[in-house]
């Protein structure tokens, strides 16, 4: 007997839990890591806890489905200006395809909710054949490039501006995510600011996109108005990342984005063998310039 409910403070720890075991399970059939390797999940909680924890703070839905022997399942959501996210959902791989994720689904991610409807994905085809019925198609596919950042020359008109150096950066990451993302998400900008380096990019006295970088492994998002400018903020950001004496870049992008996959190939950087795949109901992500949030939790 699987219950489905509310998801509560007390559900954060197991909630992980089950995220890492399934997730842990399908890297293991894909082959990202080894049959014979153990997942960590306190190691993981303590590099994914602030983010992981910030979602269930601000979350606009939670439910989990408990079993006889604790949770199995959970789902949360993420609402902002219209756009509806799906940033978590997880089935333990011995519950799946009993009925539970399509459950835990109608109550995270109502059919009919939210102006765009958005969803990052693993490639699991039974998870994908279940979005697909919750008013989203396909849009692209996400790549991780993981590197070790090394200082190197660019050129760029771009001026890069700590965002502690900008009077009111949270107002001008706004306006740059109404017009280019078609809504603004200040909390996770805030939440941004507190946990990476953040710039703002500013040609002529005008911001023209913004970026925060690596304070140890995970970056983005980044956002150009111009996606010729994207190369200059990548290289930007890996400078930065080098001089902070940074080991570990992630990055998350999208492979039919000419600029980011050609500056990356131009770095000689590598696909790290895990994808996910971006789902909406529309096209409102202007993915030629633009790198998303890391780790692949929301847009």
């Amino acid at each position: 007997m699987v219950l489905v409910r509310e998801g509560t403070s007390a559900d954060l720890r197991p909630a992980f839990e089950v995220f890492r075991r399934s997730l842990w399970d399908l890297l293991q059939r894909q082959g990202a890591v080894g049959a014979d390797q153990d997942d960590d999940v306190d190691k993981a909680r303590a590099v994914m806890g602030p983010f992981v924890d910030h979602l269930a703070e601000h979350a606009a839905e939670f439910w989990v489905a408990e079993g006889d022997e604790g949770l199995v399942g959970m789902a949360r959501s993420l609402e902002r200006g219209g756009v509806f996210q799906l940033t978590e959902f997880f089935v333990d791989p011995g519950a799946q395809s009993a009925g539970v994720g399509r459950s835990l689904l109608d109550r995270a991610f109502p059919i009919g909710r939210g102006r765009h409807r958005s969803i990052i994905a693993t490639t699991d085809p039974r998870a994908l054949g279940l979005y697909l019925r919750y008013g989203v198609q396909f849009q692209t596919m996400l790549v991780n490039v993981e590197f070790e950042p090394v200082t190197h020359a660019y050129e760029t008109d771009l001026e890069f501006l700590p965002v502690a150096d900008v009077e009111r950066p949270l107002e001008a990451i706004a306006a740059l995510d109404r017009r280019h993302l078609d809504h603004e998400r200040s909390v996770e900008i805030a939440f941004l600011m507190e946990n990476r380096p953040g710039f703002l990019y500013r040609r002529d006295g005008e911001f023209v996109g913004y970026g925060f970088e690596s304070k140890g492994r995970f970056t983005g998002p980044v956002l150009v108005a111009d996606p010729a400018d994207l190369p200059a903020a990548l290289s930007h950001l890996e400078n930065s990342a080098a001089a902070a004496g940074v080991r570990q870049v992630d990055l998350e992008i999208a492979l039919d984005a000419r600029a980011p996959v050609q500056w990356m190939l131009g770095r000689g950087h590598r696909f790290f063998p895990f994808y996910t795949t971006l789902l909406g109901s529309s096209a409102f992500v202007p993915r030629d310039r633009y790198v998303f949030f890391g780790p692949s939790l929301f847009i």
